[in-house]
């Protein structure tokens, strides 16, 4: 999230192999089950869909595409992207105070087990588990409307891009 708010950009592949070598910790052996579910749920106050950074993001996707080549599972991929008026990347400042507030309606739009990521300056990345293709372009419109709806000053447009995942047999 700071690289993208201070430099615009995204880290690199090398430092985002070293923030996971950072973020792993060591747990001492558990002998009671319970103990480690407990590890592994959830905090209570989380609401809304499952927001990750992009590399969980993508291990979440492919995790996904395996179990819908198994299951037969329709799933989609939600690209929202922030421009001017004019079709362009807006001014840093407003792109990220637009982000700010995108993040907050994607978040209360999907469903909880809906993920979703940035995946650049001006783009959110949402998979979404649906049975069809139209279903898929409604939720995109849905957050499109709300956004408007909530936001109605700020000078910036959306554009959404719909499109399945690909299942690898």
């Amino acid at each position: 999230k700071m690289f993208y708010e201070r430099f615009g950009v995204a880290p690199s592949a090398e430092f985002s192999a070293l923030y996971k070598q950072v973020v792993k910790t060591l747990h001492q052996t558990e002998n009671d089950i319970l103990a480690v579910r407990e590890v592994l749920n959830e905090d209570e106050y989380e609401t809304g869909a499952f927001y990750c950074e992009f590399e969980v993001f993508k291990e979440i996707y492919q995790l996904e595409v395996r179990n819908a080549s198994r299951s037969g599972q329709s799933m989609y991929i939600v690209l929202l992207t922030v421009t001017d008026e004019d079709g362009n990347t807006p001014e840093q400042t407003v792109v990220k105070n637009t982000m700010n507030k995108l993040l907050l309606t994607v978040n209360e739009s999907l469903r909880r087990g809906d993920v979703y990521t940035r995946f650049s300056l001006s783009q959110y990345l949402i998979l979404l588990q649906m049975l069809t293709y139209e279903n898929a372009e409604m939720v995109a419109e849905r957050i499109v409307k709300r956004f408007k709806a909530e936001y109605p000053k700020l000078k910036v447009n959306l554009r959404t891009a719909v499109a399945p995942i690909e299942v690898v047999i």
